[in-house]
């Protein structure tokens, strides 16, 4: 049963991983996905490798460089979260907000790679994943608090779709699992 138990992590990136690039490869990565997205062709390569010779010293480098990628990607995702919200309202198609919502959440288990990879400092992983899920609780407590004023004043069967839609999501405890991972 372990065999299958560490496939299945395997397939879903849940195992950590130890894969070796030098300091200036992996900056050079986090520069083109910082520009690119996570949808690039170098997020492969820079979510799922360490960089080598990692000292007390770098980890201060490596702490800050991070929390700026990582307040990039979140704003990136949370401006086509919001998108997807207001073009669903615009159209009254519920399959944008749907698809909006399930990309949301790939790009939070995006956000959390860091968390996988062996090798990687433990203050900095703990640090950032702090930082991140510090800052997606506080937009999806905003955006749940939207969708539950907007269940307050509304009454027609689409609105009450968009709700149950956000509320089936369950953002707030899918960032949660991502936190407790950490």
């Amino acid at each position: 049963m372990m065999f299958f138990k560490k496939r299945r992590e395997k397939a879903q990136g849940l195992t950590k991983q130890k894969q070796e690039i030098t300091w200036s490869q992996w900056l050079d990565l986090l520069r083109a996905v910082e520009k690119k997205g996570i949808r690039c062709e170098e997020w492969n390569d820079f979510s799922t490798k360490c960089p080598s010779g990692m000292t007390a010293e770098s980890d201060y480098l490596l702490e800050k460089e991070l929390a700026n990628l990582e307040t990039t990607l979140l704003k990136k995702s949370v401006k086509k979260m919001q998108t997807a919200f207001n073009e669903c309202m615009e159209d009254m198609d519920l399959f944008i907000l749907e698809k909006g919502l399930l990309d949301f959440k790939k790009e939070i288990a995006a956000c959390f790679f860091f968390q996988r990879l062996e090798g990687f400092p433990e203050r900095v992983s703990s640090s950032i994943g702090d930082q991140v899920a510090q800052a997606l609780r506080q937009f999806v407590d905003d955006f749940m608090a939207y969708v539950k004023k907007m269940d307050e004043n509304g009454t027609n069967d689409f609105l009450e779709d968009v709700i149950y839609l956000c509320r089936k999501a369950k953002l707030k405890k899918y960032v949660e699992e991502f936190d407790a991972h950490g």
